[in-house]
């Protein structure tokens, strides 16, 4: 019997930092996936720092499934039909994981995303795009 387990952006981030990056995809079919096991952004965060990360697609019904002695500072991610209202599911470890999480409604809300991205970063990397989600500057530019 097999058992599926799938993750919209990554399946772990363990001992990592991760900065100003997005992810956006759209499944054309329903993931095929374990009945116990809800379709995550991110499953496990470990030890790890995930800032200024934006995302949108489908088929989402969790934003993480467990973060453990982590930092998630300013997610924003758009809400897809199946998401609930309980974004994580799991939070284990003795230290507390701040996380700081904005949920959107319609993509449009997230097309002027880039100041808030920019909050608190030395120089703005990120752009605003006309009728579209925010790009990081260097990519914006080509």
């Amino acid at each position: 019997e097999a058992m599926y387990v799938c993750a919209a952006f990554a399946n772990a981030l363990i001992n990592c930092e991760m900065l100003n990056c997005y992810s956006q995809n759209n499944f054309i079919n329903a993931p095929i996936q374990d009945n116990n096991i809800s379709l995550s952004i991110v499953m496990h965060v470990r030890n790890s720092k995930l800032s200024n990360f934006y995302f949108s697609g489908n088929f989402i019904e969790k934003v993480f499934k467990e973060v453990t002695d982590s930092e998630i500072i300013n997610f924003q991610c758009l809400k897809s039909n199946n998401l609930t209202s309980d974004l994580i599911d799991i939070d284990r470890g003795d230290l507390p994981s701040p996380i700081d999480i904005t949920v959107y409604e319609s993509k449009e809300e997230m097309y002027s995303l880039a100041e808030k991205l920019n909050d608190g970063l030395t120089e703005d990397v990120w752009v605003n795009q006309e009728n579209d989600f925010p790009k990081l500057k260097v990519f914006a530019e080509v």
